[in-house]
Protein backbone atom coordinates (compact mmCIF):
# COMPACT_ATOMS: atom_id res chain seq x y z
CA UNK A 1 0.00 0.00 0.00
CA UNK A 2 1.38 3.02 -1.09
CA UNK A 3 0.43 6.37 1.07
CA UNK A 4 -0.59 9.13 -1.43
CA UNK A 5 -3.64 9.72 -2.98
CA UNK A 6 -4.83 7.72 -6.11
CA UNK A 7 -3.68 8.02 -9.42
CA UNK A 8 -4.71 10.86 -11.36
CA UNK A 9 -7.15 10.07 -14.01
CA UNK A 10 -9.99 11.24 -15.88
CA UNK A 11 -12.69 8.93 -13.84
CA UNK A 12 -15.02 10.95 -11.83
CA UNK A 13 -14.05 12.12 -8.35
CA UNK A 14 -15.56 10.06 -5.50
CA UNK A 15 -15.94 13.05 -2.39
CA UNK A 16 -14.52 10.92 0.38
CA UNK A 17 -17.72 10.42 3.37
CA UNK A 18 -17.23 10.17 6.73
CA UNK A 19 -17.72 6.65 7.87
CA UNK A 20 -16.18 6.21 11.24
CA UNK A 21 -16.71 9.01 13.28
CA UNK A 22 -13.92 9.71 16.48
CA UNK A 23 -16.53 7.98 18.80
CA UNK A 24 -16.99 4.98 16.64
CA UNK A 25 -13.25 4.70 16.05
CA UNK A 26 -12.24 5.08 20.19
CA UNK A 27 -10.14 8.91 18.75
CA UNK A 28 -9.41 7.22 15.15
CA UNK A 29 -11.95 9.61 12.79
CA UNK A 30 -11.85 7.77 8.76
CA UNK A 31 -13.40 9.71 6.23
CA UNK A 32 -13.51 6.88 2.95
CA UNK A 33 -14.18 6.01 -0.59
CA UNK A 34 -13.70 3.59 -2.98
CA UNK A 35 -12.90 4.92 -6.00
CA UNK A 36 -10.81 3.58 -9.75
CA UNK A 37 -7.07 4.50 -10.63
CA UNK A 38 -7.02 2.96 -13.67
CA UNK A 39 -8.51 0.23 -15.61
CA UNK A 40 -9.79 -2.56 -13.58
CA UNK A 41 -7.77 -0.74 -10.60
CA UNK A 42 -9.54 -0.02 -7.62
CA UNK A 43 -8.54 1.69 -4.24
CA UNK A 44 -9.75 2.17 -0.94
CA UNK A 45 -9.20 6.56 -0.58
CA UNK A 46 -8.76 7.47 3.52
CA UNK A 47 -8.67 10.20 5.47
CA UNK A 48 -7.15 9.46 9.23
CA UNK A 49 -8.07 11.95 11.93
CA UNK A 50 -6.26 11.10 15.14
CA UNK A 51 -8.16 12.47 18.06
CA UNK A 52 -6.60 10.02 20.61
CA UNK A 53 -4.22 11.24 23.34
CA UNK A 54 -0.94 9.39 21.33
CA UNK A 55 1.04 9.37 17.61
CA UNK A 56 -0.97 6.74 15.53
CA UNK A 57 0.70 5.14 12.94
CA UNK A 58 -0.10 1.54 12.50
CA UNK A 59 -3.83 -0.03 11.53
CA UNK A 60 -4.82 -3.24 10.58
CA UNK A 61 -7.82 -4.06 7.55
CA UNK A 62 -9.95 -6.58 7.38
CA UNK A 63 -13.40 -6.49 5.01
CA UNK A 64 -16.20 -9.05 5.39
CA UNK A 65 -17.57 -10.91 2.53
CA UNK A 66 -19.06 -8.81 0.11
CA UNK A 67 -20.74 -8.96 -3.46
CA UNK A 68 -17.77 -8.50 -5.53
CA UNK A 69 -14.90 -10.04 -3.50
CA UNK A 70 -12.96 -6.78 -2.56
CA UNK A 71 -9.83 -7.53 -0.32
CA UNK A 72 -7.20 -5.02 0.79
CA UNK A 73 -3.94 -6.01 -1.30
CA UNK A 74 -2.52 -5.15 2.17
CA UNK A 75 -4.71 -5.35 5.51
CA UNK A 76 -1.78 -3.31 7.35
CA UNK A 77 -2.11 0.35 7.19
CA UNK A 78 1.90 1.10 7.80
CA UNK A 79 1.69 5.04 7.75
CA UNK A 80 5.05 6.59 7.02
CA UNK A 81 5.14 8.79 9.67
CA UNK A 82 3.33 8.80 13.24
CA UNK A 83 -0.34 11.22 12.95
CA UNK A 84 -0.09 13.26 15.72
CA UNK A 85 -2.92 14.83 18.10
CA UNK A 86 -5.36 16.56 16.45
CA UNK A 87 -3.52 16.00 12.99
CA UNK A 88 -4.31 13.61 10.16
CA UNK A 89 -3.22 12.32 6.93
CA UNK A 90 -4.61 10.55 3.46
CA UNK A 91 -3.75 6.69 2.74
CA UNK A 92 -4.21 4.91 0.39
CA UNK A 93 -5.13 1.07 0.39
CA UNK A 94 -5.40 -0.24 -2.80
CA UNK A 95 -7.78 -3.28 -3.59
CA UNK A 96 -7.81 -6.92 -5.52
CA UNK A 97 -10.64 -9.16 -5.60
CA UNK A 98 -10.78 -12.79 -5.25
CA UNK A 99 -13.56 -15.38 -5.21
CA UNK A 100 -12.96 -16.47 -1.93
CA UNK A 101 -14.20 -13.37 -0.42
CA UNK A 102 -17.56 -13.34 -2.72
CA UNK A 103 -20.76 -12.74 -0.57
CA UNK A 104 -24.29 -14.71 -1.92
CA UNK A 105 -27.55 -12.97 -2.42
CA UNK A 106 -28.89 -10.33 -3.86
CA UNK A 107 -25.52 -8.23 -4.74
CA UNK A 108 -24.90 -4.94 -3.33
CA UNK A 109 -22.88 -1.50 -3.47
CA UNK A 110 -21.42 -1.74 0.10
CA UNK A 111 -18.30 -2.98 2.39
CA UNK A 112 -18.20 -4.00 5.82
CA UNK A 113 -14.26 -3.12 7.38
CA UNK A 114 -12.93 -3.38 10.75
CA UNK A 115 -10.01 -1.38 11.52
CA UNK A 116 -7.91 -2.84 14.57
CA UNK A 117 -5.65 0.20 15.95
CA UNK A 118 -2.73 -1.59 16.69
CA UNK A 119 -1.81 0.96 19.66
CA UNK A 120 -4.79 -0.03 21.75
CA UNK A 121 -6.02 -2.89 20.11
CA UNK A 122 -9.14 -1.23 19.66
CA UNK A 123 -11.63 -3.04 17.11
CA UNK A 124 -14.44 -0.50 15.05
CA UNK A 125 -16.52 -1.74 12.47
CA UNK A 126 -18.21 0.45 9.76
CA UNK A 127 -19.64 0.18 6.46
CA UNK A 128 -18.41 2.17 3.45
CA UNK A 129 -20.76 2.24 0.20
CA UNK A 130 -19.53 2.80 -3.66
CA UNK A 131 -20.78 3.72 -6.90
CA UNK A 132 -20.73 0.65 -9.49
CA UNK A 133 -18.50 1.90 -11.85
CA UNK A 134 -15.72 2.20 -9.56
CA UNK A 135 -15.12 -1.76 -10.27
CA UNK A 136 -15.50 -1.02 -14.29
CA UNK A 137 -12.81 -2.01 -16.81
CA UNK A 138 -13.23 -2.56 -20.74
CA UNK A 139 -14.82 -5.24 -21.88
CA UNK A 140 -13.10 -5.79 -25.07
CA UNK A 141 -16.05 -6.74 -26.51
CA UNK A 142 -16.26 -5.79 -30.64
CA UNK A 143 -19.51 -4.81 -32.48
CA UNK A 144 -20.38 -8.05 -33.61
CA UNK A 145 -19.91 -9.81 -30.20
CA UNK A 146 -21.82 -7.03 -28.68
CA UNK A 147 -24.80 -7.31 -31.07
CA UNK A 148 -24.83 -11.79 -30.22
CA UNK A 149 -24.96 -11.02 -26.94
CA UNK A 150 -27.41 -7.84 -26.25
CA UNK A 151 -29.70 -9.93 -28.54
CA UNK A 152 -29.29 -13.61 -26.67
CA UNK A 153 -30.71 -11.75 -23.74
CA UNK A 154 -34.24 -12.24 -22.74
CA UNK A 155 -35.42 -8.44 -23.46
CA UNK A 156 -37.86 -8.85 -20.61
CA UNK A 157 -34.84 -8.79 -18.51
CA UNK A 158 -34.17 -5.41 -19.59
CA UNK A 159 -33.54 -3.08 -16.74
CA UNK A 160 -34.84 0.43 -17.57
CA UNK A 161 -35.40 4.52 -16.49
CA UNK A 162 -35.70 7.51 -18.09
CA UNK A 163 -32.65 10.55 -16.87
CA UNK A 164 -33.90 13.80 -17.39
CA UNK A 165 -32.64 16.33 -18.01
CA UNK A 166 -29.56 16.49 -19.56
CA UNK A 167 -26.50 18.70 -20.77
CA UNK A 168 -27.84 19.90 -24.19
CA UNK A 169 -30.87 21.35 -23.58
CA UNK A 170 -32.89 18.82 -26.27
CA UNK A 171 -30.14 18.97 -28.65
CA UNK A 172 -29.44 15.49 -29.50
CA UNK A 173 -25.85 15.64 -30.65
CA UNK A 174 -24.58 18.14 -27.36
CA UNK A 175 -26.40 15.20 -25.23
CA UNK A 176 -25.67 12.21 -27.08
CA UNK A 177 -21.69 13.72 -26.58
CA UNK A 178 -21.91 14.52 -22.79
CA UNK A 179 -23.10 10.75 -21.90
CA UNK A 180 -20.25 9.47 -23.77
CA UNK A 181 -17.91 11.76 -22.53
CA UNK A 182 -19.25 10.26 -18.82
CA UNK A 183 -19.24 6.63 -20.06
CA UNK A 184 -15.99 6.74 -21.72
CA UNK A 185 -14.33 8.04 -18.22
CA UNK A 186 -15.60 4.96 -16.60
CA UNK A 187 -13.73 2.65 -19.18
CA UNK A 188 -17.31 1.85 -20.99
CA UNK A 189 -16.53 1.36 -24.72
CA UNK A 190 -19.29 2.45 -27.36
CA UNK A 191 -20.02 -0.16 -29.46
CA UNK A 192 -22.84 1.05 -31.71
CA UNK A 193 -24.83 3.62 -32.93
CA UNK A 194 -28.45 3.58 -34.52
CA UNK A 195 -30.73 5.91 -35.77
CA UNK A 196 -34.62 4.81 -36.82
CA UNK A 197 -37.63 7.03 -36.72
CA UNK A 198 -36.16 9.41 -34.98
CA UNK A 199 -34.82 8.06 -32.19
CA UNK A 200 -30.82 8.00 -31.74
CA UNK A 201 -29.54 4.84 -29.86
CA UNK A 202 -26.12 4.55 -28.97
CA UNK A 203 -24.96 0.85 -27.07
CA UNK A 204 -22.44 0.74 -24.70
CA UNK A 205 -20.43 -2.72 -23.28
CA UNK A 206 -17.90 -2.54 -19.42
CA UNK A 207 -16.76 -5.34 -17.87
CA UNK A 208 -16.42 -5.35 -14.11
CA UNK A 209 -13.21 -6.55 -12.16
CA UNK A 210 -14.90 -9.84 -11.50
CA UNK A 211 -15.76 -9.76 -15.06
CA UNK A 212 -19.29 -9.83 -15.02
CA UNK A 213 -20.13 -7.91 -18.41
CA UNK A 214 -22.92 -5.40 -19.11
CA UNK A 215 -24.43 -4.12 -21.77
CA UNK A 216 -26.33 -0.76 -21.89
CA UNK A 217 -28.46 0.82 -24.47
CA UNK A 218 -29.14 5.29 -23.99
CA UNK A 219 -32.29 6.60 -26.52
CA UNK A 220 -32.24 9.53 -27.46
CA UNK A 221 -34.95 11.67 -29.03
CA UNK A 222 -35.06 15.61 -30.64
CA UNK A 223 -36.74 18.06 -28.65
CA UNK A 224 -36.87 15.97 -25.41
CA UNK A 225 -34.07 17.06 -22.32
CA UNK A 226 -33.19 13.35 -21.72
CA UNK A 227 -32.46 9.63 -22.69
CA UNK A 228 -33.54 6.23 -21.74
CA UNK A 229 -31.35 3.87 -20.10
CA UNK A 230 -31.88 -0.14 -21.33
CA UNK A 231 -29.81 -2.68 -19.45
CA UNK A 232 -29.06 -6.35 -20.30
CA UNK A 233 -26.47 -8.15 -18.19
CA UNK A 234 -25.79 -12.01 -18.34
CA UNK A 235 -25.69 -11.76 -14.81
CA UNK A 236 -29.41 -10.56 -14.68
CA UNK A 237 -28.59 -9.91 -10.36
CA UNK A 238 -26.44 -6.84 -11.50
CA UNK A 239 -28.63 -4.64 -14.11
CA UNK A 240 -30.27 -3.03 -11.15
CA UNK A 241 -26.91 -1.84 -9.88
CA UNK A 242 -25.57 -0.74 -13.38
CA UNK A 243 -28.69 1.08 -14.07
CA UNK A 244 -28.70 3.02 -10.93
CA UNK A 245 -24.82 3.51 -11.34
CA UNK A 246 -25.33 5.11 -14.56
CA UNK A 247 -28.78 7.46 -13.81
CA UNK A 248 -26.30 8.87 -11.22
CA UNK A 249 -23.00 9.21 -13.56
CA UNK A 250 -25.41 11.16 -16.18
CA UNK A 251 -27.29 13.20 -13.89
Amino acid sequence: AAAAPGASTGFPAQAKALVCPAATGQGVQISAAITSTGPGQIALELDISNQTQGPLQNLALQFNKNSFGLVPANASVNLPAPIMPGASAPYTVPLSATPQMLAPGEPTTSLQIAVKNMHTQAVFIFPVTFQLFALFKPSGLDTETFKAKWSGIDPAMTAASTVSPLPGAGDVPSMLSACDSKLQSVYATQALTTNTDGVQRSYYSVSTVTNATMLLELSFKAGFNGCKISVRCEQQQYAALLKAAVEALLR
